[in-house]
């Protein structure tokens, strides 16, 4: 027999996309360069640097870092509820060790997922955490973004 048809939309894991970044903090400053940076930064757009879009441009070398010690956040809007089925984690340098991942569907009153964790040193590799039961949602946030030390939390990438 033929195989039931995917949900609509089908399930994903996270999209890597830098325009779903709605919100959060980055280093606009022209300090900190790293990797080849794919000049995705509203302010600098010919340049890398640390901005939240370079946690989703696809490019490992590249960050974002929070421009402050912990706890930070990362809004994101998926322009449409999307149905998610896991996230995965580069962290940089164990400056990523516990979050909080939150949907919404409006975009105002947030609910937990799961929380995020990574052991210390990072993983070398992107750490991948599976939704179950999955979930859709338009709206998603990582809140309560930790390093370890107190250092500005960073990721290479989110998706």
């Amino acid at each position: 027999p033929p195989s039931p048809p995917p949900p609509f939309p089908p399930p994903s894991v996270w999209l890597r996309d830098p325009t779903f970044i709605s919100g959060g903090v980055d280093d606009g400053s022209n300090n900190h360069y790293v990797g080849s940076g794919s000049g995705l930064c509203r302010n600098h757009p010919s340049t890398p640097r640390n901005c939240r879009a370079a946690a989703m441009d696809g490019d490992d070398l590249t960050l974002w870092h929070c421009n402050q010690g912990p706890p930070c956040s990362m809004d994101f809007d998926l322009k449409a509820a999307r149905t998610v089925i896991a996230v995965s984690v580069l962290a940089q340098q164990s400056r990523f060790v516990s979050a909080n991942l939150q949907y919404s569907s409006d975009g105002v009153d947030y609910a937990t997922a799961m929380q995020l964790s990574l052991p210390s040193p990072s993983p070398p590799q992107s750490t991948i955490f599976e939704l179950s039961p999955p979930i859709s949602a338009r709206f998603w946030r990582l809140s309560q973004i930790y390093s370890e030390g107190g250092r500005w939390p960073a990721i290479n990438e989110f998706a």
